[in-house]
């Protein structure tokens, strides 16, 4: 399950530009459907008052209305599309935030790599509207091992022969009302994480049962808490429902793992799924002094004494691994002391060694930052690290391989890197378009990357078939940097 906060900017009229900034929360899980199908099921929310609202006569209330359509492109065509309206009704217009409107929407999807479009357009004021898109792995269940589904955290958990709560027909899984959690915060006085999952194939593989482990972990990956349980085999496709305090957190970032282990009596095998998620506790603040290694903390950290433009830059050399809540996340930080702060808890969180007295990863990726710079600089960019291959090398690390082509004739040297363990095999394509040194990437197979299957023909050869220098064509096209 990955989540992710789409702030999204809108662009009113064509001459006069005005940012509009609106919070809408996507999140997705994968469940077995059939032998060949995966069921994905895609969770929204975004605040009530993101709408506007106009007076209806017949409602007799005002209503606000949102027009959602998700598109899921495969490589060659539509593999299906949805379109919906969200309606809310308020006896006065919204100005202050009172709740957030969920919703689910179901797709059936054969595995591999798609491309998902969502578009969203106010239908009461045309300004609101935009289209995100993301790439999406639908992974392949197999039918010869345990197999374990991706965990839906939960808002509420219950029996639907139970609740009184009428709740959206979408949210029902079995005798289950399961209300996802799209933006995986959990705050107020009661706090629980709820989550829900499946498990396939026990009965054939382990009919003596297995072993189901809860862990939740802070920043860091300390552990804060662990629950272990032994569980039946009761079918080849059944489900389990998880509910875990956690008033005693702070507020935080924190980590929640399922491990499921088997055999049971001597487990050989095992499959970890982990989601993040954020406590906001009321009677707990945060403390980052806790919230690292004992030996290293942000006093004595190289962070505490850097200026606002060195803390800048660092934040820009590290970007390229941070992910999107971080890089939003910065943008809200305004002094340095904060910006100082999060760049020690952005590095500590990725240590892979806290029992050393350096950041390992810290000073691994600084490694490959001093070789982008002696190896990819070229001319007045002494930055090597902000060229295209310093962007890949940081991002990926290094290649498994690197083939290069010099220049010959009318032809413009080119490099290809070749990555065999990453996202089971790609590469990346850069080409010298104007004879500086500077390789700029025109196409990958990687996924979120720029691709372009043409890209020999269009930028390796200086001439086009007219005889013309292509460079004025790739300037126009933002191609060269």
């Amino acid at each position: 399950m990955t989540r992710f906060l789409l702030v999204l900017f809108f662009i009113i009229g064509y001459t006069n530009i005005c940012a509009k900034t609106v919070s809408f929360d996507i999140d997705w899980s994968q469940f077995r459907y059939d032998e060949n199908k995966v069921l994905w099921e895609m969770y929204y929310s975004f605040p009530d008052t993101l709408l506007k609202y106009q007076y209806n006569t017949n409602e007799k209330a005002f209503v606000g209305e949102l027009y959602i359509k998700v598109t899921i492109n495969s490589m060659v065509n539509v593999e299906t599309e949805k379109e919906w309206i969200v309606t809310n009704s308020v006896n006065t217009p919204q100005s202050q935030h009172k709740t957030d409107l969920l919703g689910q929407k179901d797709f059936i999807l054969s595995p591999g790599q798609y491309n998902v479009q969502v578009n969203i357009l106010d239908l009461n004021d045309s300004t609101t509207q935009n289209v995100f898109q993301f790439n999406l792995i639908i992974k392949k269940f197999n039918n010869n091992q345990i197999e374990l589904s991706e965990i839906e955290l939960s808002k509420f958990i219950e029996n639907k022969d139970e609740t009184s709560i009428q709740w959206n027909e979408s949210f029902k899984k079995g005798k289950l009302y399961v209300v996802p959690n799209p933006t995986h915060f959990y705050f107020g006085d009661s706090l629980f994480l709820r989550a829900y999952y499946e498990v396939y194939n026990s009965k054939q593989i382990s009919p003596s049962g297995f072993i189901i482990k809860y862990r939740i972990l802070d920043a860091v990956k300390r552990e804060e808490l662990l629950i272990k349980q032994f569980k039946e085999s009761i079918s080849n496709g059944q489900s389990d429902i998880v509910a875990l305090p956690i008033n005693v957190l702070a507020t935080g970032v924190y980590f929640f793992e399922t491990t499921l282990s088997y055999p049971q009596d001597n487990p050989t095998d095992s499959i970890t799924r982990t989601e993040l998620f954020y406590v906001l506790n009321p009677e707990i603040p945060p403390n980052l002094q806790t919230n690292f290694s004992e030996n290293v903390t942000f006093e004595k950290s190289e962070w505490s004494v850097m200026s606002e433009e060195q803390i800048n830059k660092e934040f820009d050399k590290a970007k390229y691994i941070a992910s999107q809540n971080e890089i939003e996340l910065w943008k809200e930080i305004t002094t340095t002391e904060a910006k100082q702060k999060f760049m020690f808890a952005f590095w500590n969180i990725r240590n892979t060694d806290t029992t050393k007295p350096y950041n390992v990863k810290l000073l691994e990726y600084r490694k490959l930052i001093d070789f982008a710079n002696t190896y990819y600089s070229y001319g007045n960019m002494k930055d090597g690290w902000h060229t295209d291959r310093g962007r890949v090398l940081l991002r990926y690390g290094k290649p498994t391989q690197i083939d290069q082509t010099p220049s010959r004739g009318d032809y413009r040297p080119y490099e290809v890197w070749t990555y065999n363990d990453v996202q089971g095999g790609v590469s990346f394509y850069f080409v010298d378009l104007i004879g500086y040194g500077n390789f700029v990437l025109v196409h990958s197979t990687a996924i979120g990357e720029m691709r372009n299957d043409d890209w020999y023909k269009q930028y390796v050869p200086s001439k086009n078939t007219d005889g013309d220098i292509n460079d004025q064509q790739n300037y126009n096209q933002g191609i060269i940097r």
